[in-house]
C-alpha cells in the first residue's frame, strides 16, 4: 500500500473512534420521560375546567345597557353603503396554460380611492 491509502485508512479509523467516544461519554442514555400519567392529566384537566367555569360565571355577571339603541342620536345615523358594480376580471381558471382561456368571472369593482 502506498502512503496516501494508509493516511485515508487512519483518518477513517480515527473518525470512527471519535464517534464512539462521543456516543459513550456525551450522549445521555436515559430517555426523557415526557409521557403523562393518568394522575397528572386528571389534575391538569380539573384545573382547566375550574378556570373555565369561573370565567363563565364572570361572563354571566356582565350586563349590557341597550338604551343606546333607543337614543335619538343613534336612530339619526345614516348608512353610507353603496352597491358594488360587477366587472369582468381575471380568468376562470388561472392554472390553465397561457393561451387557453377559461370562462371569465365577475367580481365587484373596487370603490376605494388611491391617493398619489
Amino acid at each position: 500500500m502506498n502512503k496516501k491509502n494508509i493516511q485515508i485508512i487512519i483518518a477513517i479509523v480515527v473518525i470512527i473512534i471519535v464517534f464512539f467516544v462521543f456516543k459513550i461519554f456525551f450522549v445521555d442514555k436515559a430517555p426523557a420521560n415526557t409521557s403523562l400519567t393518568a394522575e397528572q392529566a386528571t389534575v391538569d384537566t380539573s384545573l382547566t375546567d375550574k378556570a373555565t367555569l369561573a370565567l363563565f360565571d364572570r361572563l354571566n355577571l356582565v350586563a349590557l345597557d341597550d338604551t343606546i339603541f333607543s337614543d335619538k342620536v343613534f336612530k339619526s345615523l345614516v348608512s353610507s353603503d353603496r352597491e358594488l358594480e360587477l366587472q369582468v376580471s381575471g380568468r376562470g381558471n388561472p392554472f390553465l396554460p397561457i393561451g387557453v382561456s377559461g370562462s371569465n368571472i365577475l367580481v365587484p369593482k373596487s370603490t376605494s380611492t388611491v391617493i398619489r
